[in-house]
């Protein structure tokens, strides 16, 4: 339903991924290039479970968290921490809750599918972390040729691991597109109230990655799919026998 897109929930909370240059790690605007970036970045295309989920109350509207003098992560404006502490209180527990759905759903062949998929991210997050030395602004510098074909090597292999999940995207697809449109009016409201907090460091530099895109990014079949596979195996559906 949504094209490209994401930024990333990380153990409950959104580490920025605005420092992340799209120009560096993306070749496309669309999901793989993204997907890739996030792999990268983070070891795997989707969002990370926490390792204790807190349960969540939905509150009728966002209000700025109180915060002290300086941020409370290092590197981190005020207005990026606040904007942190929106996705922490009110996307990821939504996101997590996608996920717990999706898997509830999935077959065990299903799920060694995905469980096969995420072995292979794993793969090749390990061979991409010694070229992806983050420079002073957080964002990798430009490598040379040969550290560049490594990096387009591995991009063509992440692409062809998350063309996998295609058919399983295929055969949950009326499911996956009812999940998506349902959420249509929060994620509505997320991007309304994300939009109070300031970013100028989005406006100063437009390749880095949107709240927009990061959002529709999660959403995306295959993000959902893989995501799905963190999901704890006592929270889903146990498999008919």
């Amino acid at each position: 339903m949504y094209s490209h897109h994401s930024l990333l929930i990380q153990r409950g909370v959104v580490p920025y991924l605005s420092r992340i240059d799209r120009r560096d790690f993306f070749p496309s605007r669309y999901g793989a290039g993204l997907c890739f970036g996030l792999l990268l970045a983070t070891g795997h295309a989707g969002a990370q479970s926490p390792r204790a989920p807190v349960p969540h109350r939905r509150a009728p509207s966002f209000t700025l968290p109180v915060l002290p003098t300086a941020p409370a992560s290092p590197g981190l404006s005020l207005a990026q921490a606040q904007r942190k502490a929106y996705h922490q209180a009110h996307v990821a527990p939504v996101i997590r809750g996608l996920r717990r759905q999706v898997a509830a759903v999935l077959s065990a062949e299903d799920r060694q599918l995905v469980d096969s998929v995420q072995a292979q991210m794993r793969a090749i997050r390990r061979r991409a972390a010694p070229l992806q030395d983050p420079g002073p602004g957080g964002s990798p510098p430009p490598g040379p040729p040969s550290e560049r074909h490594a990096l387009a090597q591995l991009r063509a292999e992440h692409q062809q691991a998350m063309a996998r999940l295609a058919p399983l995207a295929a055969k949950h697809a009326p499911f996956l597109a009812a999940l998506v449109e349902g959420l249509a009016p929060e994620r509505a409201r997320w991007l309304r109230e994300l939009a109070a907090i300031p970013q100028p460091e989005l406006a100063a530099d437009p390749t880095r990655v949107s709240d927009q895109q990061w959002i529709d990014h999660q959403l995306r079949p295959e993000v959902l799919l893989i995501s799905a596979g963190e999901v704890p195996a006592t929270t889903r559906r146990p498999s008919a026998k």
